[in-house]
C-alpha cells in the first residue's frame, strides 16, 4: 500500500472518476491501480489466502481487514484496508524495494508492533543486492 500521504497527494492531482489507473512511474517507477472489495462473510481473508497461493508473501498484517502482500517475481504489491485495494506494479526490482520500504516505514510510524511488519522487512532485506 502506498502511504496515505502519497495517495492523497496523487488523488488531489487527478480525478479518480476519470482515471482508473494512476501512473506513478515518473516519480518512483511504479503504477497504482485502486479498487474496492468489501465482504461481510470473510471473503477479504480468502482474498489474502488466494494471493498467497499465487506466490505473494506477507509484507505486513495487522488484522484481517488491513494487510499487504508482495510478489518479487511480478514486482507487485497488493494491499487491502477495510475494502480499499491497491495493486502497485513496479518497473524494476529497485523500485519494488523502495516501495516496500515505504510500507514498512509507515507501519512503524503508525506504531504497529514488529509482529505486524517484521516478516515483510526480512523479506525486503533478502531482495536487496548484496
Amino acid at each position: 500500500m502506498v502511504s496515505p500521504r502519497i495517495c492523497m497527494h496523487i488523488l488531489s492531482l487527478q480525478d479518480e472518476r476519470r482515471y482508473g489507473e494512476i501512473n506513478m512511474s515518473k516519480t518512483i517507477g511504479c503504477s497504482l491501480k485502486r479498487g474496492f472489495f468489501l465482504s461481510t462473510d470473510g471473503q477479504d481473508f480468502s482474498l489474502l489466502s488466494k494471493l498467497r497461493r499465487q506466490g505473494y508473501k506477507e509484507l505486513y498484517y495487522t488484522a484481517p481487514y488491513n494487510w499487504a502482500v508482495i510478489d518479487p517475481k511480478t514486482k507487485k504489491i497488493f494491499s487491502y484496508t477495510e475494502g480499499d485495494t491497491a495493486e502497485i506494479t513496479c518497473s524494476n526490482k529497485a523500485a519494488l524495494i523502495k516501495e516496500a520500504d515505504k510500507h514498512i516505514r509507515f507501519m512503524k510510524e503508525m506504531g504497529h508492533p514488529p509482529s505486524a511488519w517484521k516478516e515483510g522487512e526480512d523479506l525486503v532485506k533478502k531482495l536487496r543486492p548484496r
